[in-house]
């Protein structure tokens, strides 16, 4: 089972937070999509998934309509 967190319209420090909250709910087998914006820091959830000992399946950096930066990662326990 899968879940979706969109965080793009939040300013740091609330997108880390929020997916933090996310991840520690994560059972055994599942996974969590993370869509956030330029104004949060990949290296700051590659962070967190090292503390939290999780597993980063994908990233991917995508450029939105109005040209600004998008990131969707997608994190397993």
């Amino acid at each position: 089972m899968s879940q979706i967190l969109d965080l793009r319209h939040y300013h740091c420090p609330i997108p880390l937070l929020m997916a933090k909250q996310a991840l520690e709910k994560l059972e055994k087998g599942q996974y969590l999509t993370i869509w956030f914006g330029g104004t949060s820091a990949v290296k700051d959830f590659e962070i967190l998934c090292a503390e939290l000992k999780l597993h980063i399946i994908s990233q991917e950096m995508l450029t939105a309509v109005d040209e600004t930066l998008e990131y969707k990662m997608k994190i397993s326990n």
